[in-house]
């Protein structure tokens, strides 16, 4: 379905856009020409053909920006800097700073390219100060700058010769993505990020081989710059799964072999050299897993490498202890032990999503241990920063982890889970992604999905004790809430809800690793009266051996 910008774009287009992708990509792939599609908000390849020029006549605006008045203008460019700029620093505050003040007093005198840049910026603080309220003003102004810079600016930048100039434009429209109400534009997006990303290297090592006289500052630009390109993609790659054309996998593979080479300094107290690391440590298990999905799961190479990565991911959670520990508070979200260590847990289900049908017992308190508390930190982090924790990416994250706690109920015998799954801090992390998810719901149309599939899945996980049980928690914030979603009804009703549910999911690209859990789920509840407490199987949990789930017959 075309979204309302992209058709207020088509309706109202002249024919004059020109989308030179040259300089983007070397090689002729038909990939390209989808690139900017109707559906994804941005113009139509049709108009690529035009000449380049008479696509940017700023005399003749869609929108007058300036009726947006220069306070508000100012006051996004202040929210971005402020909030998005310490978690992506891969722009130039001072340079951007110094193009703002002079676009402000004369449009002309700013480079077309760099008011791209500019207005995306906007768009994203517009976004960021935003609360989704019907005729918010924050959200118009969100639309115009963000219409107004693809329509009259996004032929230059693809255009330009500079390659860091047009991977900052694209990691940009990732980040809008992440904030507006729709993720649509964000497969083509990171295409984009993944395309300049690889000119831009190319361009580093052209200089290096000329012995080029780069400032520091540039090639420390350059470095930031790639760092978000890997932290952006690793982070779309395990939130989402969308269709591997051969240029995206091969893209893909080329930035993971060009990041492992990419030494963190972790001499210095630079928190994002540190969330690079992590990123990097998740694309290892991300490309480990490709490369080893053929092995049986319980393969001893394949559990050696996911020890060796499991070791990995908590040897940066102690380092991040000991940084935080050590380092003056700077007064960033983003740089707070609670928010580091939640993106360990995440890291932490990356790792075991593939294997959770043969992890051992500990392993499964473990992961169940840092799902609950990254629901909890989470949800406290939202309520206590409500500008910056509203993205796409924080709910593809937080369904994850409600999917994988549902599922090791769901899968375990209640007669063989251990005392974790009773904890209040366990059932407190439940209902707080509960709550989060319900949130989304309210704030996003096409985010209602998410919440549709938790009051599914925890109906049919929850009908009996563990329901209850979560229910009664006094510490919950709105257990009737929770209540409402354990609704008797009859199982092939429950299957044909969730059969739907899982649809929509696949439409918006939910990781399949995620869908897959549930469908599991589905299947097993399509067994009449199936009761796994009544078979003649039970979980070995001896650790040395198949683990909580690797079934036997009781001898």
């Amino acid at each position: 379905m075309t979204s309302r910008i992209a058709q207020e774009l088509i309706d109202a287009d002249d024919g004059t856009y020109c989308v030179d992708t040259d300089n983007v990509f070397d090689g002729d792939d038909t990939t390209m020409s989808n690139l900017y599609s109707p559906s994804q908000s941005i113009p139509d390849p049709q108009y690529q053909s035009q000449p380049a020029g008479s696509a940017f006549n700023r005399s003749q605006p869609r929108h007058d920006l300036t009726s947006i008045g220069s306070d508000w203008l100012d006051h996004y460019a202040e929210i971005y800097f402020r909030h998005a700029q310490p978690q992506w620093s891969f722009l130039d505050e001072d340079d951007w700073n110094t193009k703002y003040q002079a676009w402000m007093t004369s449009p002309s005198a700013v480079d077309d390219t760099h008011v791209f840049i500019l207005l995306l910026a906007l768009a994203v603080g517009a976004l960021l100060s935003s609360s989704y309220r019907q005729n918010c003003p924050y959200l118009t102004h969100a639309s115009r700058l963000y219409e107004t810079a693809v329509r009259d600016y996004l032929g230059s930048i693809t255009q330009h010769q500079s390659a860091l100039t047009r991977t900052q434009a694209s990691i940009l429209m990732v980040i809008y993505s992440w904030h507006d109400s729709s993720h649509n534009i964000l497969q083509n997006s990171i295409m984009m990020v993944l395309m300049n990303c690889q000119n831009l290297i190319d361009q580093m090592r052209a200089d290096e081989d000329k012995q080029s006289e780069n400032t520091t500052a540039l090639r420390s630009l350059q470095r930031r710059c790639i760092m978000s390109c890997h932290i952006v993609n690793e982070i779309v790659s395990s939130a989402w799964s969308y269709p591997q054309s051969f240029v995206l996998e091969t893209l893909d593979d080329k930035m993971f072999q060009y990041a492992s080479k990419m030494k963190a300094d972790l001499e210095s107290p630079d928190f994002y050299e540190r969330l690079f690391q992590l990123r990097c440590i998740q694309s290892k298990i991300r490309h480990t897993n490709k490369r080893l999905r053929l092995l049986d799961p319980s393969d001893p190479f394949r559990e050696s490498f996911r020890l060796r990565l499991k070791t990995e991911l908590q040897d940066w959670k102690t380092s991040i202890q000991l940084l935080t520990s050590s380092t003056p508070s700077d007064e960033v979200v983003y740089h707070e032990t609670q928010a580091l260590l939640k993106l360990y847990d995440y890291g932490v289900s990356i790792l075991m999503q593939e294997n959770l049908s043969i992890l051992c017992v500990q392993d499964i308190g473990q992961l169940i241990e840092c799902c609950s508390e990254a629901c909890r930190t989470f949800r406290q982090s939202q309520q206590s920063n409500p500008l910056i924790y509203w993205t796409w990416i924080a709910l593809m994250y937080q369904f994850r982890l409600e999917v994988m706690l549902l599922y090791c109920y769901f899968i375990t015998p209640r007669t063989m889970q251990t005392p974790i799954f009773s904890y209040e801090s366990t059932l407190d992390g439940i209902q707080s992604c509960r709550l989060t998810l319900e949130n989304f719901s309210t704030r996003w149309p096409q985010s209602v999905v998410y919440f549709q599939a938790f009051q599914l899945l925890a109906d049919k996980t929850f009908e009996s004790s563990y329901g209850e049980a979560i229910a009664n928690q006094t510490a919950l914030e709105s257990p009737e809430a929770l209540t409402r979603c354990l609704t008797s009804g009859s199982s092939g009703e429950w299957i044909a809800n969730m059969e739907a549910v899982v649809m929509e999911l696949k439409s918006q690209h939910v990781h399949h690793v995620v869908v897959a859990l549930i469908q599991d789920i589905i299947k097993r509840s399509s067994v009449e009266d199936f009761n796994m407490e009544a078979t003649g199987f039970v979980p070995n949990l001896d650790l040395d051996s198949l683990g909580l789930f690797g079934f036997c017959v009781p001898t």
